[in-house]
């Protein structure tokens, strides 16, 4: 008699809510240090944003660096406990889709979207003004258009190839950093004292500056570290992600600090002449052609300028990376979501994505001018820390119960601690140049109005109120579309703009809610178990439309790892939206220079 075969067994509801392992998990920790490293770049923070802050504060901008560090690791908390608990390559947005509310995550998307796009491009217009020093012919915007180009072809390669090709620029650029700190350690003329004597450049002199001066100048100087969080965007691709992706923030941030601090010390200490240093339009160039003449100049310039090829390829990285989590979720219409979500099969990375990204970057940096590129990056960052430290506050209440993980120490006061440095720089950025914190609050209402409009959209279509485009939806979705997380209906391609306040987007999403035609927004939680599919609900679909959709799921993992929350629960995808610094570097950089320049003049 023969057996009779066993069958197949079904997926469960937790295997099918996930997503699948789609890019491949290649990095160790010391891949993600180096492209982590790469988007810091620190090389760019020690040459564009710390000469802003020492023109500004004198010997006691060591002191102000020293103080960043401190709020910094406060910062890095709170991206070491959220990075362990959800390690998905979206990034921020996925945490505040998870913890604030998935339109709150949506908005954070459009910022992080559009601030990274625009950030590549300032970063790149820099590369001429660099390599003009060694060849005058190779100066102008042209050159930044064709180093976006070029980067984003090598952004194409598979994660691990990028790793080391970044790495072997970030050797480059530290060796660049340790120029002026050798220069100074063999040149010392005033000892540690002087990193507390807070002066600026004055007619006849130098003037002393209070300390209310020096607190103006934190946020700066925070910004200066920013980047070590974006570990978490290659979390995917890292292996025992959940592991050990905190120790690679906290990591990228210890070594972020110590290349920026030591060869700003050693400029302090060993410059010829501290009035001379901080009446130069250009400080660091001042002191390497004074302690080791052109040539050293020339050369430290060259390898600036390889810096910031390299943080342009970790930056498209990035942000490639957190367009491909935005089509994985769902955001676009269905023939861009399977474009933007597809993977190489051989190189195991979002071409499309990339691709687009390069782009529009090149687009950006071809067709806007600075000023507006400054404007429109200026403030992004903060608004992004801000939300981090929101969802920090959060992070608890969706783990209570669970043990393991890494959980920061002194909570709630490391979140508390940067809601209230977020504040006080926003209120800084509105009051000396109000257009840049309005762009990016006014990226986010748009944000939250094109996902309210999309809810109601569907909420219309399902009451017969409004046509449906069937024509769009009628196609095949990317199976299984019932059980494939999302934010929830799409509704139309074009954005909706900055049509109201956000008491508006409220009103509209509690109508749709109220009407019953449209799933309510799943609370926070718990990161430790998958969530289960949301049951179908055949009746609220309008024709032409898919089922709603369940909330955001985990993403599949590799191997199983001992922690509370194994691999195969680590969440995936989240709604749409990175810089990191996507790095401020650059704009960051020139809005305070400009600032602080403007500050010593009225001094």
């Amino acid at each position: 008699m023969a057996t009779p075969a066993h069958p197949t067994p079904k997926p469960t509801a937790d295997q099918r809510s996930q997503y699948p392992q789609q890019l491949a998990r290649a990095l160790g920790m010391l891949e993600n240090i180096l492209i982590t490293l790469s988007a810091v770049t620190p090389a760019s923070s020690v040459f564009i944003i710390i000469p802003a802050i020492l023109l500004a504060a004198g010997g006691a901008s060591v002191s102000v660096l020293a103080l960043a560090a401190v709020a910094s690791v406060f910062v890095g908390f709170c991206y070491a406990e959220l990075a362990t608990a959800y390690p998905i390559a979206g990034g921020e947005y996925t945490w505040a889709a998870r913890l604030l509310g998935r339109s709150s995550g949506f908005a954070l998307f459009v910022l992080t979207l559009v601030n990274g796009v625009l950030i590549i491009s300032v970063i790149a217009l820099g590369t001429g003004d660099y390599l003009s020093v060694a060849i005058p012919s190779l100066g102008g915007k042209w050159v930044g258009v064709a180093v976006i180009a070029v980067t984003t072809v090598v952004a194409l390669l598979n994660i691990k190839a990028n790793a080391w090709v970044t790495g072997v620029f970030l050797c480059v650029e530290v060796s660049a950093i340790a120029v002026p700190v050798g220069l100074g350690a063999a040149h010392p003329e005033r000892g540690p004292s002087a990193f507390v004597h807070a002066q600026t450049a004055a007619p006849n002199g130098l003037a002393d500056i209070g300390f209310g001066g020096l607190a103006t100048l934190i946020p700066v100087a925070l910004f200066a570290y920013n980047g070590y969080g974006a570990a978490v965007y290659y979390a995917e691709e890292t292996r025992n992600a959940t592991r050990t992706i905190g120790r690679v923030i906290m990591i990228c941030l210890a070594a972020t600090v110590a290349i920026e601090v030591l060869p700003l010390a050693a400029v302090v200490a060993g410059a010829p002449s501290l009035t001379d240093l901080l009446h130069s339009d250009a400080p660091l160039n001042y002191f390497l052609t004074a302690r080791g003449g052109s040539a050293v100049n020339t050369a430290v310039s060259v390898g600036i300028a390889i810096a910031i090829v390299n943080a342009v390829i970790a930056i498209i990285l990035q942000i490639a990376r957190l367009l491909f989590a935005s089509a994985r979720d769902r955001s676009w219409p269905d023939p861009i979501d399977r474009a933007l979500g597809s993977v190489h099969p051989r190189l195991h990375t979002p071409v499309v994505s990339t691709i687009v990204v390069g782009l529009f970057a090149v687009l950006a940096a071809a067709l806007l001018p600075m000023r507006w590129l400054i404007v429109a990056t200026g403030a992004g960052l903060v608004l992004v820390y801000l939300f981090v430290a929101l969802a920090a506050l959060r992070i608890r209440a969706a783990r209570r119960g669970i043990a393991g993980g890494y959980r920061m120490p002194l909570w709630p006061l490391p979140p508390a601690i940067v809601i209230g440095v977020m504040l006080y720089s926003a209120y800084n950025l509105a009051r000396d140049d109000w257009q840049q914190i309005a762009f990016a609050v006014a990226a986010m209402v748009a944000g939250y109005a094109y996902y309210a409009r999309s809810t109601f959209t569907l909420a219309a279509a399902s009451a017969g109120r409004c046509p449906t485009r069937s024509t769009r939806n009628s196609e095949t979705p990317v199976a299984p579309s019932s059980t494939r997380p999302g934010f929830g209906p799409r509704g139309y391609f074009v954005g909706a703009g900055v049509k109201g306040s956000l008491m508006v987007v409220k009103y509209w999403t509690a109508a749709a809610i109220a009407t019953g035609a449209v799933t309510r927004i799943m609370p926070p939680t718990a990161p430790s178990a998958p969530m289960a599919a949301a049951p179908a609900r055949q009746p609220t679909t309008a024709p032409g439309r898919k089922k709603n959709r369940p909330p955001i799921m985990p993403v599949a993992s590799e191997t199983p790892e001992p922690t509370a929350m194994p691999p195969s629960a680590q969440p995936t995808a989240a709604p749409p939206m990175p810089p990191t610094r996507v790095p401020m570097v650059a704009p960051m950089a020139m809005v305070s220079f400009m600032r602080f320049q403007a500050a010593c003049s009225r001094s």
